[in-house]
């Protein structure tokens, strides 16, 4: 997928493989997994969505989370081990997640963890590698944890 295309996916992980008893099960249940449209269970409606989205918008995030999503994106920038490092789309989408995630866990605020969590599965298909660091056998998701190791953590007082 071209670098632009990835950048419009707001987090990136993989799944892995499922163990042998999942697979058999996957196999097994297969003719009675094929549902129509129709048969699928509605579980919010539009206007639900639209509502979360306002109180995501809402969740108050720090001066010092801010600056640390951008320490992060700018880091991403300068790391040898990448021609292409996180975009402003990337630092968008690092806020947004945040965000959400911390409204999911019941806070109306962004906390340092939230961020460090999200930082790689949203910068993960976002950044490139070089060639001399992909021949090497380097992967974007280790490059981007060293990264989160080495940049401080803001401490913040608890609101």
């Amino acid at each position: 997928m071209p670098e632009a295309q990835k950048d419009r996916f707001l987090l990136t992980f993989g799944l892995g493989y499922p163990s042998r008893a999942e697979e058999q099960s996957i196999l097994d249940e297969l003719p009675f997994a094929r549902r129509g449209v129709e048969e699928v269970e509605t579980v919010s409606s539009p206007a639900e969505v639209l509502e979360l989205r306002s109180h995501a918008a809402r969740v108050h995030v720090d001066p010092k989370v801010r600056d640390y999503v951008l320490d992060l994106a700018e880091a991403t920038r300068k790391e040898p081990q990448f021609r292409l490092g996180l975009s402003p789309r990337g630092s968008l989408a690092l806020h947004a997640a945040a965000k959400a995630l911390a409204l999911v866990r019941g806070r109306s605020w962004v906390l340092p963890d939230d961020v460090k969590e999200l930082f790689v599965p949203v910068a993960g298909g976002r950044v490139s590698l070089t060639p001399s660091a992909a021949a090497r056998g380097l992967a974007a998701p280790v490059v981007l944890q060293d990264l989160l190791e080495r940049l401080p953590t803001p401490a913040l007082a608890r609101p």
